[in-house]
């Protein structure tokens, strides 16, 4: 929570811790989904830092996170893990971190969030059935090609600044669609043409079954 009393969502801690590792530590590695926004490698390239991304369950960050230059991990779910200590997540040694890091740095939390950079971020979960979603990464598999795209988790495409990624739920019938913008109508061109075409994948999906 800021001074102001702002509490700031999963999504905005984890850029915020990276804001205040990058700022304490010039050196090593922050680890994070590849759903995790891409403010991480703004903010931690500009202090001397690199990224690594992994899929999003807590067993392939922890393992990644065992490289001894990690100097984060981070969940999308608000788990932290700071490896120097331990590479598994740890709530009370993260608030304890967090102390710490302020104290280094000179930063209080409303200090460190100024210093991440501005962009629009969404995530919508969209209703597909467990039939349908070999279907639907097989067609963002298709959407991908001869694109600037990555398959380490769901299918995500890149487009200079702007991403857009989609990952089935292991768990749930749902979709994930995430994506980001260096601008509000950026981030919302990307967010409403993918939910249309992942709409007509599925309605087609459902077509073809039927008949």
């Amino acid at each position: 929570v800021g001074a102001g009393g702002r509490i700031f969502s999963d999504h905005e801690t984890l850029s915020l811790l990276t804001a205040l590792v990058a700022t304490a530590d010039n050196s090593g590695a922050v680890v994070v989904p590849m759903a995790a926004t891409g403010v991480i490698e703004a903010l931690a390239g500009a202090n001397g830092m690199t990224v690594k991304r992994t899929r999003s369950d807590g067993r392939s960050l922890v393992e990644a996170g065992r490289d001894r230059q990690v100097r984060l991990i981070g969940s999308l779910d608000g788990r932290f893990g700071f490896p120097a200590f331990q590479s598994h997540f740890d709530g009370l040694f993260t608030i304890a971190k967090v102390m710490e890091l302020c104290s280094l740095t000179g930063l209080s939390l409303d200090d460190a969030f100024q210093k991440i950079p501005e962009r629009s971020y969404h995530h919508l979960e969209l209703a597909c059935s467990w039939e349908y979603k070999g279907g639907l990464m097989r067609r963002m598999s298709e959407e991908a090609v001869d694109k600037d795209a990555s398959f380490i988790d769901g299918v995500r495409i890149n487009d200079v600044q702007n991403w857009v990624l989609v990952l089935p739920d292991p768990y749930r019938p749902l979709a994930h669609l995430y994506c980001e913008g260096l601008n509000q109508t950026a981030a919302e061109q990307l967010r409403d043409s993918y939910h249309k075409k992942i709409t007509s994948w599925l309605d087609g999906m459902a077509g073809q079954s039927k008949g």
